[in-house]
C-alpha cells in the first residue's frame, strides 16, 4: 500500500502543476520556473517500490500450460522419513508454475526417499527443487565435503528420467564426498586424480576409473562439443555420450547405468570394465539392490525397458557437478 500511497500523492502533484498552469489568467501568468519538479521528486527519493510493483503484475499473471523461467520451487530437508521445507524459494520471480508443478515436486521428494537409502541421508544437506536448463546438480556445501545440496529439476516430464536424474547426482555424492577425496590436499601436491573438489583417495571409484580407462584423454575435454568427440573417437569406453565429458560425470553415469539397467551390463569393453569397478564394491551393489527393490525395477518390466531406453539414448544430465 505505500507504493500506492505515493502514486497517488504523485499524480496530485502532477495535477496541482497542471491546472497550476491551465487555469492561470493573461493578468498573473504562472512561470514554469516557480514549479520545480526535480525538487518535488525528490521527496520520493525511495520511488523504487515501482520495481516491487513490477514483480506483483508479474506474480499476478496466470500461469502457463506448462513450467517456464528458472527459479528453485522448494527447499528441503529430509527428518526422519519426512521432508520439512526449510526455506523460501529464492530467486523464481520469473518461474511460471503450472498445476501439475506440485504434484511432481512431490512426485520428486517420494523418488528421493525411494532412491537416497537412510545410512547415505547425512550426506545430503539439502533437496533442492528446481526449473532451470538442466535436469539437476550436486554441490558441496561444506569444505569438508561431508555434506551436498543435491538439486532435481522439475521440469522433465517423464519419470523415469527423474529417476535417472537423481541416481546420477546421487554418484555425484558417492563419489565425490570426503568418504573418497581429501579437500585439504591441492592439485600441486596430489598424487592420484584431482577432481577440483580435492585429491582422490588411492582406493577411491574414481581414482580406479581414471587410472585405468582415463589417463590418456584426460586434457581431451571440457567442452561438450569435445566431450561428443571424444565419444565418437573413443565410444567403446562410455555408456553415454554425455560421460565422455569428464571423469566425474563418467562415473555417474556409469553409476546410473550399473543401478537403473536391468543387468547392470553392457556390451561395450572397457565400458563394461568400469561397471565392474563399481560391482566389486560390496556397497555399492547393496545400493544397487536397495534402490531396485524399492523402486520395484526387477518386477515391472515396463519400467526397465523405458530406464534401459534413457540409459542408452545419450542424454544430457545434469550439465556440469557444479550449481550453475
Amino acid at each position: 500500500m505505500v507504493f500506492f500511497n505515493k502514486l497517488k500523492l504523485y499524480s496530485i502533484i502532477l495535477l496541482g502543476a497542471f491546472f497550476i498552469n491551465s487555469c492561470g489568467s493573461d493578468d498573473d501568468p504562472v512561470n514554469s520556473d516557480d514549479f520545480d519538479f526535480e525538487s518535488e521528486l525528490e521527496e520520493f527519493d525511495d520511488f523504487d517500490d515501482f520495481e516491487d510493483f513490477e514483480d506483483f503484475n508479474e506474480g499476478e499473471s496466470e500461469p502457463s500450460g506448462n513450467i517456464s523461467g528458472q527459479g528453485i520451487l522448494g527447499t528441503f530437508r529430509l527428518d526422519g522419513d519426512n521432508f520439512v521445507k526449510i526455506d523460501n524459494p529464492q530467486g523464481s520471480q520469473n518461474l511460471m508454475i503450472s498445476q501439475n508443478a506440485m504434484p511432481r515436486q512431490q512426485r520428486i521428494l517420494d523418488l528421493i526417499k525411494d532412491i537416497v537409502p537412510v545410512n547415505y541421508r547425512s550426506r545430503i544437506g539439502r533437496y533442492i527443487i528446481f526449473a532451470g536448463d538442466s535436469a539437476g546438480y550436486a554441490t558441496p556445501t561444506t569444505n569438508d565435503l561431508s555434506v551436498w545440496d543435491m538439486a532435481i529439476a522439475v521440469d522433465q516430464e517423464d519419470e523415469n528420467e527423474i529417476i535417472h536424474t537423481i541416481v546420477h547426482e546421487l554418484f555425484h555424492i558417492l563419489t565425490l564426498d570426503n568418504t573418497q577425496l581429501n579437500p585439504l590436499i591441492n592439485e600441486q601436491t596430489c598424487e592420484n586424480f584431482f577432481t577440483g573438489e580435492g585429491c582422490a583417495n588411492e582406493t577411491s571409484y574414481i581414482n580406479e576409473l581414471v587410472s585405468n580407462h582415463w589417463e590418456d584423454i584426460l586434457d581431451s575435454n571440457n567442452t561438450e562439443q569435445e566431450s561428443n568427440t571424444i565419444f565418437n573417437m573413443f565410444s567403446d569406453r562410455f555408456v553415454t555420450s554425455y560421460a565422455a565429458t569428464n571423469p566425474g560425470e563418467d562415473i555417474a553415469e556409469v553409476g546410473a547405468f550399473f543401478v537403473l539397467t536391468a543387468e547392470g551390463f553392457t556390451t561395450k569393453e572397457i565400458a563394461r570394465e568400469k561397471i565392474q569397478i563399481l560391482r566389486n564394491r560390496t556397497e555399492l551393489v547393496e545400493l544397487r539392490n536397495s534402490i531396485r527393490t524399492n523402486l520395484n525395477l526387477d518386477a515391472n518390466t515396463n519400467s526397465i525397458n523405458a530406464l534401459n531406453a534413457i540409459m542408452t539414448s545419450n542424454k544430457l544430465t545434469c550439465g556440469h557437478l557444479h550449481k550453475k
